[in-house]
């Protein structure tokens, strides 16, 4: 009580340290408003002089000038107008003079001044001499045309000694209302230094003051600090003084003595708390315990374990529901539950059993055994174990011989096991659908990361498909790359395409498996029994056909089988027959497009692409006849037919010209790529230097070291190699680093969308600047229209390639096209040139163009 009646007696005397520092402040705002006064005035003062200044004096200088210098440019015009003997010449500058004149009367309109607005009558008069000049020399009327233009000159030169006097008064103008402004700024400048001064020691009063106040603070606070480490040695100072300072010194006093007697009885509690958490964290069972509120009162670390709950999710005072929650967005939830019917399934226990042990599996398929006991005061103590590895044990005996070793799905035999049981069981248990699966792109993980990843990617799939598929949906993987669901309860083929396409979507987000992110896509056909078949072979094949559909659509896609795709697969089947025909029978033949360099305005090279005139179907496209050849083998043979024929070609072009040929994967996965390439070159006798190889992100996928290696002794004699279609895969940037490529083609998907979407716009930038630092050239695909050709060129690609230019053309057509695709060019350059200069007359002054 003492020291409370001291605290409360202190306090009716310490305004001393505030009043000081009011009275400082007070003094301090009366100069910082007597120096906001003087400034204003300033301020209003400085703003309308320099308003004149701006809008009269200024202003009418700097039409005058413009004026001056559109004059001059009409003047050349007309003067030079009589010794022009070409009429397009005078008709074309005639209406430019036109457009100056109009141009320089708007600049008079716009002067402040009825000095210059008055020069309206005498541009009239200019004007109609200028047309008399015009007139005369239109009709090769030079004597008249020459005493014309000397009548113009002197209106001329009259109109231009007059604007010249007006801009010396205005510019004379100025300069007074200048040395008007530095009058006024010196008499400012005077004033606001002996406020200054007197803000100054206002300033250095006030600091002196409150340097002192803080000071005591500051020891305060590092006593407080100590007191907060647990020192109560610390000594506080000022306990005795008489103002504010003195009233914290003595509250902090009096926590010091509370706390040396709460750290006593703190260390205490310490010791029991640490027995009590060492006998739960080493519990081989998790444990929780909540009250009758549904708050959590207690668990060990074996409980946050098991579901994956951090610290901070599982602290005393935490609602059952909250933890729920947290359960189901980490995925240690009931497996099949959702969060309405995990937030009423807490623990109900009758008053009568006391003790109840249910069984949990979760989502991440766990099993957990739970024995619940209900408290006297409503709350629950539950123990948990994890019996995973115990449930397992149990059933892997009874069905390895039906189960996949890797994904642990249900493998072939099951799978077809279990169809043909359903199928002699339909009439009881209904209809059902079959999906087949197979996954897109999986071969190039296995080439790329290896197997280990391939194996690791597969049980990730698998996990996906069972969070996908219902309770009751058999889940089966076929064996490599493949697998099957069996979707039971007489589904409608509607319901199997929308979880086919519900498959897709989950398998084609991307995978991280350690440290690297893979992206992979499905592709499925959907089937249905018995509407597809009642007997298991012809079942099976429908839906593999149905896959092979989807598959030839691009793949990513799902197809349900439809009986036509039988036919589709005959006429492919005859399609093969027929492309194995077509090199002898003479159908194949190669078109070229030109590349144009933007550098040099001509044509660098020429891309060879293959062409098929089919006997009966006509031109087949390459997207159709190219995946074929390259599945059957005939592609090897294709390519060196290629690589000939265009070397071959190539010798009759011009010597600046290279021939680009594409390189499949198959031809160097098969070798004897080198000597097909050596022999084409010594039969046609084309420089090395004239040949190019183009190579996509496939083939560097098949084999890295052994395809690097080919193409370095590919360059080493002399080839141009380039990476095609840049940026359509997914580890483009590698490939880069680990070859030097001689140019980088930028796939037409980005250049097309390059008007539209501006992330195209800095896809294409960084492309070729990330090119340009590793010293290769740069050849955007696509280049369809004078826009696309602006922005590639502003991007900085070295060359172009696209309709604009050229298309392709048969042999007898690639010399005629490249002079013409050169011409489009100069042509193009040439219209923005002039497009550019017209904008410039009309509404740039000469001055400023200059």
């Amino acid at each position: 009580m003492t020291r409370l009646g001291r605290l409360v007696g202190a306090r009716k005397r310490h305004q001393s340290v505030a009043h000081r520092l009011y009275f400082v402040a007070a003094l301090g705002a009366i100069t910082v408003f007597l120096l906001g006064v003087s400034f204003l005035h300033f301020a209003n003062s400085t703003r309308i002089g320099a308003r004149d200044f701006r809008n009269v004096d200024l202003a009418e200088v700097v039409i005058a000038s413009d004026v001056e210098v559109l004059l001059e440019r009409h003047r050349r015009i007309i003067e030079t107008a009589p010794i022009a003997l070409d009429r397009s010449w005078i008709k074309r500058e005639g209406a430019n003079a036109d457009r100056i004149l109009k141009f320089l009367k708007a600049r008079l309109n716009e002067a402040p001044d009825t000095a210059l607005s008055g020069f309206d009558t005498k541009i009239d008069a200019l004007q109609n001499l200028s047309k008399k000049v015009m007139d005369a020399s239109a009709d090769y009327a030079q004597d008249r045309a020459i005493l014309a233009a000397r009548a113009y000159g002197e209106a001329a030169a009259v109109l231009v000694v007059d604007i010249q006097r007006l801009r010396a008064h205005r510019l004379a103008k100025a300069n007074e209302d200048v040395n008007t402004l530095m009058t006024n700024s010196r008499d400012l400048v005077k004033g606001l230094f002996g406020m200054l001064g007197i803000l100054l020691v206002l300033v250095t009063l006030s600091l002196s003051m409150v340097r002192n106040f803080v000071r005591r603070l500051h020891a305060l606070t590092d006593s407080v600090r100590q007191l907060a480490r647990n020192d109560t040695s610390v000594t506080v100072a000022d306990t005795a003084a008489r103002d504010e300072v003195g009233d914290i010194a003595l509250a902090v006093e009096i926590f010091k003595s509370n706390a040396v007697a709460l750290l006593d009885h703190e260390k205490e509690l310490e010791r029991l708390n640490n027995w009590f958490e060492i006998a739960l964290d080493n519990m081989a069972r998790g444990l929780s315990m909540f009250d009758c509120s549904r708050r959590l009162l207690v668990c060990n670390r074996r409980y946050r374990e098991i579901y994956a709950l951090a610290e901070e999710h599982a602290k005393p005072g935490t609602p059952f529901e909250d933890i729920l929650r947290q359960r189901m967005k980490v995925g240690t939830a009931r497996l099949g539950d959702t969060e309405a019917t995990m937030l009423i399934g807490w623990p109900v226990l009758d008053s009568s059993d006391r003790v109840i042990t249910l069984t949990h599996e979760l989502t991440d398929n766990r099993v957990i055994s739970i024995a619940y006991q209900l408290l006297n005061d409503g709350g629950w103590v539950a123990v948990h174990e994890d019996v995973t590895e115990k449930r397992k044990s149990d059933t892997r005996v009874a069905s390895i011989a039906r189960q996949d070793a890797l994904t642990e799905l249900s493998n072939r035999r099951h799978f077809r096991e279990e169809i043909e049981r359903r199928l002699l069981e339909i009439d009881q248990i209904g209809a059902f659908c079959v999906l087949w699966i197979d996954l897109d792109h999986f071969k190039e993980v296995n080439d790329t990361h290896g197997h280990p990843t391939g194996d690791a990617l597969l049980k990730m799939i698998a996990g996906r498909l069972r969070a996908t598929v219902r309770l009751d949906d058999f889940v089966a993987r076929l064996g490599g790359d493949e697998f099957a669901i069996i979707l039971p309860g007489s589904p409608s083929l509607r319901a199997g395409a929308a979880l086919s396409n519900r498959l897709i979507k989950s398998l084609s987000q991307s995978f991280e498996i350690g440290g690297q992110i893979i992206s992979i896509g499905a592709s499925v056909g959907v089937v249905r029994a018995p509407d597809h078949g009642s007997d298991a072979d012809v079942l099976l094949k429908h839906a593999d056909i149905a896959l092979y559909q989807a598959k030839s659509q691009g793949r990513g896609n799902c197809v349900i089988y439809q009986p036509e795709f039988e036919t589709h697969m005959r006429q492919r089947r005859q399609l093969e027959a027929d492309l194995r025909q077509a090199m002898s029978n003479g159908e194949l033949s190669l078109n070229y497009q030109p590349i144009v360099d933007l550098r040099e305005g001509r044509v660098s090279s020429c891309e060879a692409l293959l062409r098929w005139r089919h006997p009966e179907r006509g031109f087949v496209s390459p997207a159709q006849f190219i995946p074929i050849a390259e599945e059957t083998g005939l592609i090897t043979a294709f390519g060196a037919w290629v690589l000939k024929e265009a070397c071959r070609a190539a010798v009759t072009w011009p010597g600046h010209v290279r021939v680009s040929v594409n390189l499949s994967a198959a031809q160097v996965r098969e070798g004897g790529i080198m000597e097909a390439v050596v022999r084409a070159l010594d039969e046609s006798g084309l420089d090395a230097s004239r040949l190019e190889l183009e190579v996509t992100e496939t083939l560097l996928l098949q084999d890295d070291a052994k395809t690097l290696d080919i193409l370095h002794r590919l360059q080493a004699i002399g080839l141009t190699i380039a990476l095609d279609d840049f940026g359509t895969g997914y580890a483009s940037l590698s490939y880069l680093r680990n070859f030097p490529f001689d140019r980088v083609k930028i796939d037409q998907s980005f250049i097309r969308d390059l008007p539209l979407k501006p992330h195209c716009q800095a896809i294409v930038r960084a492309v070729v600047l990330l090119a340009r630092m590793l010293g290769m050239a740069t050849v955007a695909e696509g280049v369809e229209t004078e826009e696309h050709l602006t922005q590639v060129r502003d991007a900085g690609c070295s060359e172009v390639q696209g309709y604009l230019l050229a298309r392709p053309v048969p042999e007898d057509m690639v010399v005629r096209t490249i002079t013409s695709a050169e011409d489009e060019l100069a042509l193009i350059r040439s219209r923005e040139k002039h497009d550019h200069g017209a904008r410039a007359v009309e509404f740039v002054p000469l001055s400023r163009k200059s």
